[in-house]
């Protein structure tokens, strides 16, 4: 809050190019109480090209931290620190965006599921429901990260008939994951590791074991069971 002399003259805080940045880019400002430019415009500009989310995850580890310092006085220390942090994979918070759809085809359906998921959203799910007037329609349902929530928004917009979508945030824990190959009698064959605390499971990857029975003429579940032997020894 306040005024900055400028070239211009006194100008209001926050200043113009601070405001249409954060207009544009829709970064929320809050009063500190203070005096001051708390917020220029190379500030704001660069919150906005780096800007990956709205909040800090649940947990996450520090990687590295920057401080810089200013020369002008203010009532609290006039120090600005930045951190690059790694999300714990193990406890995130994701995004369900649902919409009700009694006005689709299947293939209208499928396509936005395809499209949704060439988006990046992590999952997509139809529940069948009634609507009102008893007419027969879908639940959507599509879990998807923070980052990537504008984008999965316009996609539903666009591929399917629905005009509002509701969303909420949601709290998961993951079982830490890593790929691995393992030989088989009928080639090598991805499988996901999973681990949690004491828990392992093995999870023969689908296309990989596809390609491995179609190149060996041997069954999909031959080849599974086989691929999951392995992977446990």
């Amino acid at each position: 809050q306040g005024m900055v002399k400028c070239q211009h003259g006194m100008i209001p805080v926050p200043v113009p190019a601070v405001v249409n940045i954060a207009r544009r880019w829709q970064i929320p400002l809050r009063s500190t109480g203070v005096d001051g430019e708390m917020v220029t415009p190379t500030g704001i500009a660069i919150a906005a090209a780096l800007r990956t989310s709205t909040q800090l995850p649940r947990e996450y580890t520090i990687q590295q931290i920057g401080i810089g310092t200013g020369k002008k006085v203010f009532p609290h220390a006039n120090i600005l620190r930045a951190m690059l942090i790694d999300e714990n994979a193990a406890s995130d918070t994701v995004y369900m965006l649902e919409a009700n759809i009694d006005d689709a085809t299947g293939e209208e359906l499928g396509l936005a599921m395809e499209k949704l998921l060439e988006a990046g959203v992590l999952d997509v799910h139809y529940v069948p429901c009634f609507m009102k007037k008893n007419r027969p329609g879908y639940i959507l349902g599509v879990l998807v990260r923070a980052d990537k929530l504008e984008k999965t928004e316009e996609v539903i917009f666009q591929y399917t008939s629905t005009i509002g979508i509701r969303k909420r945030a949601l709290e998961r824990d993951c079982m830490e994951r890593e790929s691995k190959e393992v030989e088989t009698p009928y080639g090598t064959v991805s499988v996901k590791h999973c681990r949690w605390k004491e828990i392992e499971k093995f999870y023969p990857e689908y296309e990989s074991v596809k390609a491995a029975a179609e190149r060996s003429n041997a069954g999909f579940r031959t080849v599974f069971m086989s691929a999951l032997q392995e992977a446990c020894k």
